[in-house]
């Protein structure tokens, strides 16, 4: 996927977040008019996903517009790329945990971090590929995925960021239940 391609994509990926928002505020709705509860999460969440999203979204689409990922000045990835991989990874571990899988897995509710990291993990590795063989391929002149920064986007992204999200979940749903 060349570089414009690539800034296509990334412009666009505003959608399927907005949808996915739109998706929780409707189920957490309809669930609490029929009594079942299809997505755990109560209005305090949504609110922070309705703030979450723009913030992340801007942050992608800044970085991707300005080329931030890259600092010319060291010849290495930038700064901004840590956080992009940080922020949107924890975009889709916010807007994933509420699902909790572990409820159809049949798992007991400690176990409800384990499948948002599977999923960040995967999303991760997936994009490291991507990048990697985006720069093989040439398609990418003034980038080169170094293999400790496709580690530490990995980890930043798969790691952190599945922590982060499921325990912000945890104390923004699971606490006020109780």
């Amino acid at each position: 996927m060349g570089k414009d391609r690539s800034r296509r994509l990334i412009e666009w990926v505003f959608l399927p977040a907005y949808a996915m928002i739109g998706l929780h505020a409707v189920l957490f709705e309809l669930g609490r008019r029929r009594g079942i509860e299809f997505v755990k999460v109560n209005a305090k969440f949504i609110v922070y996903l309705v703030l979450l999203g723009p913030l992340v979204i801007s942050i992608q689409n800044a970085s991707q517009y300005y080329n931030w990922y890259w600092d010319p000045v060291r010849n290495a990835p930038g700064f901004v790329d840590v956080w992009t991989h940080v922020t949107s990874s924890l975009l889709l571990g916010s807007l994933l945990a509420p699902f909790a899988f572990e409820r159809f897995l049949g798992w007991e509710r400690k176990w409800f971090w384990f499948p948002v990291f599977a999923l960040l993990m995967a999303s991760s590795l997936l994009w490291e590929i991507g990048e990697t063989i985006q720069t093989m391929d040439g398609q990418s002149i003034e980038y080169f995925n170094y293999p400790l920064d496709s580690l530490k986007d990995i980890i930043f992204g798969g790691v952190f960021a599945s922590i982060l999200s499921t325990w912000i979940y945890e104390r923004i749903v699971i606490h006020c239940e109780k």
